[in-house]
């Protein structure tokens, strides 16, 4: 329960997680994932574009797109990115899409 004692910058502060990229994380557990499933609140299109390397060898893609976070343009340069990584579209269910390595 919250307490008088908290206010939006300790509460924005308590909940930051640290951060590691996909290379890091690749090295560190010695993973070669070929799927991943996003659901980050809006963070999907930085994630997309700064990963499209990664992108190129998984197999599967499913991503939900937060079309108010985002706003419809940054949706469509993901999808061309996905398209571009060689993925295609297989199946949508309200905010989330199924991409699958042709």
């Amino acid at each position: 329960m919250l307490g008088p004692e908290a206010t939006c910058e300790n509460l924005k502060s308590a909940s930051q997680s640290p951060v590691k990229s996909w290379e890091e994380i690749e090295s560190e557990a010695d993973l070669r994932p070929t799927a991943i499933v996003m659901d980050i609140e809006g963070g999907e299109a930085e994630f997309i574009k700064e990963n499209e390397e990664m992108i190129r060898k998984l197999r599967l893609v499913i991503v939900e797109f937060h079309p108010f976070t985002l706003g419809f343009g940054k949706i469509k340069t993901c999808q061309t990115i996905l398209e571009r990584s060689g993925l295609s579209k297989i199946d949508r269910i309200g905010n989330v899409e199924v991409w699958e390595r042709n």
